[in-house]
């Protein structure tokens, strides 16, 4: 059986600021419209660099809260 994975972009806030609501949104888009199967996080879609360490925890758990149930999550 074959599985759809998604990288998911990161949401920024005009500020630069990692953007919660729009991370969210952007995971319910994939799952609830495309269907993936899970999702690839941290360092496909080139903006990891502008991460801090506290950034990334903050999303990958908000990621492993939203998925883990249903949902492959590939944290970088």
């Amino acid at each position: 059986m074959k599985k759809l994975y998604s990288a998911l972009m990161t949401a920024f806030n005009e500020d630069g600021s990692v953007n919660l609501d729009g991370v969210r949104e952007m995971v319910r888009y994939n799952i609830d419209v495309n269907h993936i199967d899970g999702l690839y996080v941290g360092g496909s879609t080139g903006e990891t660099f502008m991460l801090s360490t506290e950034e990334k925890r903050v999303s990958s758990r908000l990621l492993m809260k939203k998925l883990l149930a249903k949902h492959i999550l590939l944290l970088k």
